[in-house]
Formats: structure tokens, C-alpha cells, sequence
């Protein structure tokens, strides 16, 4: 679960920029074009924010997601005997 949600918001943003770059190239003017651009560069700024929180929140906290990744995949174990 926590990997599929993390390929969709990839996934999601890719494609915002995607649609970022052809809104640029088809612009009607240079206003809209700058406009457009400027957008763009703010969400890819704010993704990298994101990712870069992600990877300290499984940097730091490795073992208890770890824990919940058991739990996500594996949905046969035995909960009361696990410590």
C-alpha cells in the first residue's frame, strides 16, 4: 500500500508537468508562457520539498515503517506473536 501510494503521487506529478511543458510550448502569448513556467517551477520545487521530507521521515524512522510494510504485505502474520 505504501509503495503504490507513492508511485501515484510520482505518478500524479509527472504528469501535472507534463501538461506544464505542453501548456508552455502551445502558450498563446509570452505573458501566459511566463505565467505557465513560473507554475510549473514552483510545484517541481514543492515535490522535491516532499520527497526530500520522505526520505528523513524513512531515514529516521526506518524501523517503525519497516513494522507497518510487514503489515501492509504480509497479511498472514501473526500479530500477537510478533515483538
Amino acid at each position: 500500500m505504501f509503495f503504490v501510494t507513492l508511485f501515484v503521487i510520482f505518478q500524479a506529478v509527472s504528469d501535472l508537468l507534463i501538461v506544464c511543458k505542453g501548456a508552455v510550448q502551445s502558450a498563446e502569448n509570452e505573458q501566459v508562457k511566463a505565467k505557465t513556467l513560473s507554475a510549473a517551477k514552483q510545484t517541481a520545487e514543492t515535490y522535491l520539498q516532499l520527497l526530500r521530507h520522505l526520505g528523513e521521515v524513512l531515514f529516521f524512522h526506518k524501523d517503525e515503517i519497516g513494522h507497518f510494510l510487514k503489515l501492509d504485505f504480509n497479511p498472514n502474520l501473526n500479530i500477537k506473536n510478533s515483538s
